[in-house]
């Protein structure tokens, strides 16, 4: 598998981003493989594709949660937390086709200079004047500077927008015929090959490592797994691509692309072995992977490894795939949620402090009733019940770091991370473990000691 080729690319030689660029409209689309020709050298492993546009990125992200998500409300409550995002994107995507951006390509590749990935987008369109394109890219829409930091820029180059770091820059304005000698021919045309196999899909991603790219690889991975030897696919596979539709329909198309038959039916053994190992990844995120095996086994075509999945295959396949990742965005996002409403509730207990000289608001419902607190802010999205709340005196002589204010409540729903909010106001994402109760039980003694005080309150208690 092409994918774990890669990792272990990046793992030896870490990985680099080289650009952003936005390639000339002209009327017609030039060929992709010849396009991206000046921009591709040996360290050049990955580059992904998407047709901004036939991209209907609102209508991909609901057919995502339809499949990963089958509860209704949560699927409702997952769309409401993605729409600030996705209608991002989606203006941001009109935006660059009115500027007159059609596709965009996304160079990968690894280099021991960086240690984290960056794009190089071409863009193809239909108008001929490219200050738009280099306008909108320069408004830094998709966060360029926060991802480079200072050091990155975009120009005009060679009837393209680039957008990347300065060394990049410096990389791109070498003399062509130097570029040229970088990038070998033989990969212009796989490249070629690979985007006219994987038809008119609107996203794809193509793996073409060079062959320093692939020794790497070997030296670093043996075995992929027992019993196939890494060089299965090193050497047996000369690209591997992916295409995926969401929208109006599903589909998933993949192409393994191999010197001769020989090469595709061993790298096909291989593959299923991948798949099958008791003990490998591919397990870990598909569990009913048996189920699976007919409608991810590829077909043998001549050369070529091809796996078409359409609606009910390709639903199938995403409904294993996307839960895992998804239910770990939607604890994320309701941990976002349970901290934000935690530091409201610390900076309501302030605002109560300042106008009752400093005495202690004895409950949240005092918080509501003093105004200083919205009433569904009592409410923890973890746990879906009140907030715990220890009412302690500022004047208690604690580490208020280590000091509980409030907390949504990992009981009900045993969770094994929840939200808490410091005595300091600081807020953390924390473990449920003895050392998280230990700091409940102090909270709560630190509570109480204050409640049997003639100026305490009462105490709200798990």
């Amino acid at each position: 598998m092409m994918s774990r080729i890669c990792l272990a690319s990046a793992l030896a030689l870490m990985l680099n981003l080289p650009i952003l660029a936005a390639a000339p409209a002209t009327g017609v689309s030039a060929p992709p493989a010849r396009l991206l020709a000046p921009f591709i050298d040996d360290s050049t492993f990955a580059i992904v594709r998407l047709d901004a546009a036939h991209l209907d990125l609102p209508a991909s992200a609901n057919a995502l949660w339809d499949v990963a998500i089958a509860d209704p409300n949560r699927r409702a409550l997952a769309r409401q937390e993605t729409a600030p995002t996705v209608d991002k994107l989606a203006r941001w995507r009109q935006d660059f086709i009115e500027a007159g951006g059609r596709e965009l390509f996304i160079l990968i590749s690894v280099s021991p200079g960086r240690g984290r990935p960056a794009p190089l987008l071409v863009a193809t369109g239909s108008k001929s004047d490219l200050e738009p394109l280099k306008h909108l890219l320069q408004q830094d829409a998709f966060g360029f500077g926060h991802y480079f930091g200072s050091d990155w820029q975009s120009q005009i180059l060679g009837g393209v927008v680039v957008v990347g770091l300065s060394s990049s820059m410096e990389r791109l304005q070498m003399p062509p015929a130097t570029q040229a000698a970088s990038a070998a021919a033989g990969r212009m045309g796989e490249l070629a090959e690979a985007f006219g196999a994987l038809e008119d899909l609107p996203a794809q991603i193509i793996l073409n490592p060079s062959h320093d790219l692939r020794r790497v690889a070997e030296a670093v991975e043996t075995w992929v797994v027992k019993g196939v030897p890494t060089q299965t696919f090193t050497r047996g596979v000369r690209w591997f691509g992916l295409g995926m539709s969401l929208a109006p329909s599903i589909r998933i198309r993949a192409i393994a692309d191999c010197p001769d038959v020989v090469a595709a039916a061993a790298a096909r053994d291989g593959y299923r072995q991948v798949l099958l190992d008791p003990q490998g990844d591919v397990r870990k995120v598909l569990p009913k992977i048996d189920a699976l095996m007919d409608s991810l086994t590829p077909s043998l075509q001549g050369s070529r490894l091809v796996l078409d999945l359409r609606d009910t295959q390709a639903r199938e396949l995403l409904a294993q795939l996307l839960p895992g990742p998804v239910e770990f965005a939607h604890k994320q996002a309701m941990l976002r949620y349970a901290m934000s409403g935690l530091h409201q509730i610390y900076a309501a207990t302030a605002m109560y402090r300042a106008e009752h000289k400093d005495a202690t608001p004895p409950s949240l419902q005092a918080l509501v009733d003093e105004r200083v607190l919205l009433p569904e802010m009592m409410i923890g999205p973890l746990s879906g019940k009140p907030y715990v709340y220890f009412p302690i005196s500022i004047t208690e002589n604690a580490d208020f770091s280590l000091t509980i204010c409030a907390y949504d409540d990992p009981a009900p729903a045993h969770l094994d991370v929840t939200a808490v909010v410091y005595m300091d106001g600081h807020c953390s994402a924390v473990p449920v473990n003895d050392a998280f109760w230990q700091a409940v039980a102090k909270s709560r003694e630190l509570a109480a000691k204050a409640a049997s005080q003639p100026a305490g309150g009462t105490l709200e208690s798990r």
